[in-house]
């Protein structure tokens, strides 16, 4: 009997911690825009090319992607993945360089660029 009284518990915890964390990780895609990223941009394939990890990015404004992103640069376009710890609900993309209108923008210390999406005009990634 004391195995369950420990077990119960710890099963009740996680089954509830993993429900939260997908369900943050839904929600991000939504209010960040990743989502109607993915439904333009979205790649199932293998990526060869050049990667930087543990990269950030704020998406359209709201969602700070910090120090969790790998973007990746070939001939084709921009590819942009998250650790697979946040992937859920986070497609890899692969972004045509045709399809991306870059800016720069000065920020109080540093300059920055944002990028802005042919097919997704109202989303930014700064």
């Amino acid at each position: 009997m004391e195995p369950f009284i420990i077990i119960l518990p710890v099963t009740i915890f996680l089954m509830f911690f993993i429900a939260i964390w997908g369900f943050v990780c839904f929600i991000l895609s939504r209010v960040g825009g990743w989502d109607k990223l993915a439904q333009v941009y979205r790649h199932d394939g293998k990526f060869n090319g050049k990667r930087w990890r543990f990269r950030s990015c704020r998406m359209n404004g709201f969602v700070n992607y910090n120090n969790c992103l790998i973007f990746g640069a070939n001939p084709e376009g921009l590819y942009i993945n998250i650790l697979a710890i946040f992937r859920f609900q986070h497609s890899p993309l692969l972004i045509p360089w045709s399809e991306i209108k870059e800016e720069k923008t000065k920020g109080i210390v540093f300059e920055y660029r944002e990028l802005f999406f042919a097919r997704c005009p109202t989303l930014r990634c700064a």
